[in-house]
Parts: C-alpha cells; sequence; structure tokens
C-alpha cells in the first residue's frame, strides 16, 4: 500500500512537473515573441522620430529664410522711406 502511494505520490509530482514545465516554455515563447515585436515596433518608431526631426529641422530653415527675407524687405523698404521724407532740421 506504501509502495503504491509513494508511487502514486511522484506520478502526481511529476506531472505537476511536467505542466508547469509546458507552461513556462509555452509563456517563455510568447514573451520572446512579443519582445522581438516589441523591439521591432520600438525601432519603427525611433525612425518615425528621426523622420519628423528632419522635417522639423527643415521647416525651422525654411522659416528662418523666410523671415530673414522679409526683413531685408522690411529694411529697404525703411530705407526708402527715411530716404523720401524730407529731413526736419533743413526746414528749421
Amino acid at each position: 500500500m506504501q509502495n503504491l502511494l509513494l508511487l502514486l505520490l511522484s506520478l502526481t509530482f511529476t506531472v505537476v512537473l511536467a505542466v508547469i514545465g509546458y507552461f513556462l516554455r509555452t509563456v517563455h515563447i510568447e514573451v520572446k515573441s512579443f519582445i522581438k515585436e516589441l523591439t521591432a515596433y520600438t525601432s519603427h518608431l525611433k525612425q518615425l522620430i528621426v523622420g519628423i526631426q528632419t522635417q522639423i529641422d527643415k521647416g525651422i530653415e525654411a522659416d528662418i529664410v523666410e523671415i530673414k527675407a522679409d526683413i531685408k524687405t522690411l529694411y529697404r523698404s525703411t530705407a526708402r522711406l527715411t530716404e523720401n521724407q524730407p529731413n526736419p532740421k533743413s526746414n528749421g
């Protein structure tokens, strides 16, 4: 009777260990797959961020060039206006 109980106990323990091992193996495969997908997704996001930063930098550079051109135009028009206005000191 004791031998049968010992046999059933060891068989139950072996089955429990096998189920836990199978579960851990399955979870490990799923986690490994998930980490691989997450790494690929993160890499893709980094590439998108670099692209967005490049577009922002290009936009800022274009805005700077446009603002410089506007300032030059304003300086020219201001210089023309001051040239066309009579000098108040010469009237007096």
